[in-house]
């Protein structure tokens, strides 16, 4: 790792490895902060995004600085968010052939210590597509698999889930997701298919209902 702020932080392998940023989150609310967490992927492949062979969770200081890493006991997915208390929150996955496995959400304290984690099914709920916090909640958002509908789960600090909610209308990939200051929640879903229809869809903090679905295929 190289760089300080202001200008641009560097990671480079000096084994012909491809890197690259899976996702990165800033934490405004701790002491002596900003600081910065990303999550790097570093694979074999020549596909620069193919499966990382490592995974790594790195939290710069204000300037820049390196001061913490922690390798992942899998892959990193684009899923990295902060809560209001520090903590951070990933998803990560095992690498599996011909689809992945062990789809799992942690959760690390802001020295990198792996705290906790919960496993869910991989067949109902794919991988984490999103993370984003509201207060000392963070909610994540799932592509299916296997034809299941796109989730979003709630989790309170601890990692217990207190709401869930599935994508109407037959859509099953997850990509963009984020939270409104009255706690509604928005997710991007598609069918994954070629020409696929793309909606937004709109839920409410509880995740008990669906408030409203925008059309957004041709934009």
């Amino acid at each position: 790792y190289t760089g300080t702020y202001p200008g641009a932080l560097q990671i480079a392998s000096s084994d012909g490895r491809n890197e690259v940023v899976r996702a990165a989150a800033l934490d405004t609310v701790s002491g002596g902060g900003p600081y910065l967490y990303a999550m790097f992927g570093s694979t074999t492949s020549a596909t620069i995004n193919a499966n990382p062979n490592l995974s790594t969770l790195v939290k710069f200081g204000p300037t820049g600085v390196m001061l913490a890493s922690a390798p992942l006991q899998g892959s990193g997915t684009d899923g990295l968010e902060v809560d209001s208390s520090g903590n951070i929150f990933l998803g990560e996955y095992t690498p599996g052939s011909p689809t992945l496995t062990g789809t799992r959400v942690v959760k690390y304290g802001p020295d990198l210590r792996r705290m906790s984690e919960v496993s869910l099914s991989t067949t109902s709920f794919g991988s984490v597509a999103r993370m984003r916090s509201a207060g000392s909640s963070v909610y994540a958002s799932f592509g299916g698999q296997g034809g299941n509908p796109a989730k979003v789960i709630q989790y309170n600090a601890g990692l217990v889930a207190i709401g869930t909610i599935s994508a109407p209308g037959g859509f099953t990939q997850a990509s963009g997701m984020d939270v409104d200051a009255d706690g509604n929640v928005y997710m991007t879903v598609s069918s994954g298919t070629s020409g696929a229809t793309v909606q937004i869809l709109k839920f409410n903090s509880g995740l008990t209902s669906t408030l409203a679905t925008k059309d957004i295929t041709s934009l």
